[in-house]
């Protein structure tokens, strides 16, 4: 089987998502990982949320948005270029940069801006289609 994807057949096609990041998310977060409610990322000594955090929110998009085209989060990898705030508006491209029919892989560039237009996160993210 190869890979479908009608929205990503031509490298260089890409589609946008933005997301607000909240205190309810964070406290979610916090309470899932066993970090106590005294360390909640919106507040106290917390002023930024966790590199974790994010890669849940970015993996979740792809399998979310990618899994009706038969398409599962292979391998990730992130490098975070700045912290980022409880309140952030976090955009977030995916790029389509290389598809193996062959291997059944596809291979997207993700980039995070915040709110202001600074890059947070830049990344890869290699997907397989199911055979």
């Amino acid at each position: 089987m190869s890979i479908h994807i009608p929205l990503f057949s031509v490298p260089g096609a890409h589609e946008t998502f933005r997301h607000h990041i909240t205190e309810e998310e964070t406290a979610a977060f916090a309470a899932l990982i066993g970090m106590p409610s005294s360390e909640n990322q919106c507040s106290g000594r917390y002023s930024s949320i966790s590199n974790h955090f994010m890669i849940g929110i970015i993996s979740g998009l792809l399998n979310t948005r990618f899994s009706s085209q038969g398409l599962e989060c292979l391998n990730l990898h992130f490098e975070f270029l700045s912290s980022i705030s409880c309140g952030s508006i976090i955009e977030t491209t995916v790029e389509l940069v290389n598809s193996d029919p062959a291997k059944n892989l596809a291979t997207f560039k993700v980039d995070c801006f915040n709110q202001d237009g600074d890059q947070v996160i830049t990344g890869q993210a290699v997907m397989i289609g199911q055979r």
